[in-house]
């Protein structure tokens, strides 16, 4: 009489099927060396215990574009991690993932009036890339506004130095608008021009 299949036969082929599909996305993002435009999450402190976000991406001339997601969770008052995600959009499909850690040396205090954060973090992941930064961000007195910025330095397909200036607004308690424009130099340890971005998205903390 035939048999059934045995069902821990069947999930054993749907893990090997789902590893095996992730290791070939990450073997192409390898070989694509593409690495994000952008640092993410945004470079002001997360209030919340978590964040989910998405961004849109564009680089000047109108060359390449993409999108990005990331996800972001405290590990203390004053650390975190992050991964991230995307793709970006050009004469071919380059996918990225990756991930960091940043801690905040200063952080906004009501109590002292101080409305600066300064952090630092390292980041990298599959496509070859890696950095350190520095997030900055001031808060707009008692706004729910912040304007960030995040110097890096380290290896991408974009450049070795990225500058960037961002603004972030906190539409509701569980909704924010990041918008951001950089510039990465040095690409290939060349001084070819300066590769210009534009980015928005939105991110809901909760």
């Amino acid at each position: 009489m035939p048999t059934s299949p045995s069902p821990w036969g069947t999930l054993s082929a749907v893990n090997r099927s789902v590893s095996w599909h992730l290791s070939v996305w990450s073997l192409v993002a390898a070989l694509m060396g593409c690495a994000p435009l952008m640092p993410a999450p945004p470079a002001m402190p997360l209030e919340t215990q978590q964040a989910f976000g998405i961004q849109n991406d564009v680089v000047f001339p109108l060359q390449e574009g993409g999108v990005q997601l990331w996800y972001r969770r405290a590990l203390s008052e004053d650390k975190e991690y992050f991964l991230q995600a995307g793709t970006l959009l050009g004469i071919g499909v380059f996918p990225y993932a990756g991930g960091g850690v940043r801690r905040y040396w200063v952080q906004p205090s009501p109590e002292s009036g101080s409305l600066w954060s300064l952090g630092t973090e390292i980041s990298g992941g599959i496509g070859f890339w890696g950095q350190l930064g520095l997030p900055v961000s001031r808060k707009l007195g008692h706004k729910p506004v912040w304007l960030t910025t995040h110097p890096s330095v380290g290896y991408s397909g974009f450049g070795l130095l990225h500058v960037p200036v961002g603004l972030s607004v906190r539409l509701s308690d569980g909704l924010e608008l990041n918008t951001q424009a950089g510039a990465w130099f040095f690409r290939e340890f060349t001084l070819d021009p300066p590769r210009v971005y534009a980015t928005g998205g939105l991110s809901f903390p909760w």
